[in-house]
């Protein structure tokens, strides 16, 4: 809620978020932003915070060995990608990296990128 008001996105863009689908406005390309902030995925220059993220993949997998090495890869691979000096269009282009290289380690949470 907090990213929602503070850049002006819709419901219909928290749908798209929750739905795994690209964001078709700027306010959803930004609400994402706004939340790879919010997390410290996304540091203050836009660049993507492989640490931060690696944390995060820790919690979700419970420190699953084999699927840290899987999360490992895929932020690896998508750490260091070139992407928009837009805050808002890198979170979009980072998303679609990371719906990429799920696709190629065989995992689909249903993602519509």
């Amino acid at each position: 809620e907090e990213c929602k008001s503070e850049v002006g996105a819709s419901d219909a863009d928290i749908e798209e978020l929750v739905g795994r689908k690209p964001a078709t406005t700027m306010e959803g390309k930004c609400l994402r932003a706004c939340l790879m902030k919010k997390f410290d995925v996304m540091d203050v220059s836009g660049k993507f915070a492989t640490e931060a993220a690696l944390k995060h993949a820790e919690k979700v997998t419970d420190g699953n060995a084999d699927k840290m090495k899987v999360a490992s890869e895929i932020i690896n691979a998508c750490a260091n990608i070139e992407v928009s000096s837009d805050h808002c269009q890198a979170a979009e282009e980072y998303g679609k990296c990371f719906k990429q290289q799920a696709n190629a380690h065989g995992i689909n949470e249903n993602y519509q990128y």
